[in-house]
């Protein structure tokens, strides 16, 4: 793995606005060596992705190019399971009509079963744009009013007779 570090000489600016400023730039390891760390051979290490005390640690510098990369390496897997559990969540398994617009509107992702023709894929986008939300739902402008956009993607949980439920049948 090739790792680029940069160092930040800026007088004017606090340690604080410097830490600050590289995380809002996406840098995902920020490393410290000041006088303390100097003296005690060490670098101060902070993930941007962990708040806090729990994202800090130390790394000796003889252990420096080989932890450096496994930090990294670390960081992508954290990033990568945390989202891909967030979008899992976020999967709503929807076998009526009636559940299909507030799932969306609670930005979930819809799975639900169609019969794969273009007849059923207009119906639901003009159906999804023609249905307004119950009363007691706030209205959210960022939903998008343009349909929904159907992606054909086959899920081993459903299985051919469960076809025969599907939403709209031509």
């Amino acid at each position: 793995m090739c790792v680029r570090a940069e160092t930040d000489k800026r007088d004017a600016y606090s340690p604080g606005f410097k830490f600050a400023d590289w995380e809002q730039k996406g840098v995902p390891l920020r490393l410290k060596f000041g006088p303390g760390e100097s003296e005690g051979h060490y670098v101060t290490t902070a993930r941007w992705d962990i708040p806090g005390r729990e994202g800090r640690g130390s790394i000796s510098t003889a252990e420096l190019s080989t932890a450096v990369p496994a930090f990294l390496e670390t960081t992508q897997k954290d990033l990568y399971n945390r989202a891909s559990e967030e979008f899992k969540s976020h999967i709503v398994q929807v076998t009526k009509w009636e559940d299909f617009v507030p799932a969306l509107n609670t930005k979930n992702v819809v799975m639900t079963l169609h019969r794969l023709t273009e007849k059923c894929e207009d119906e639901i986008k003009d159906l999804s744009v023609k249905a307004k939300p119950d009363d007691d739902t706030p209205e959210d402008a960022r939903v998008p009013s343009v349909g929904v956009k159907s992606l054909c993607i086959l899920f081993p949980e459903f299985t051919m007779e469960e076809v025969e439920k599907a939403i709209f049948k031509d």
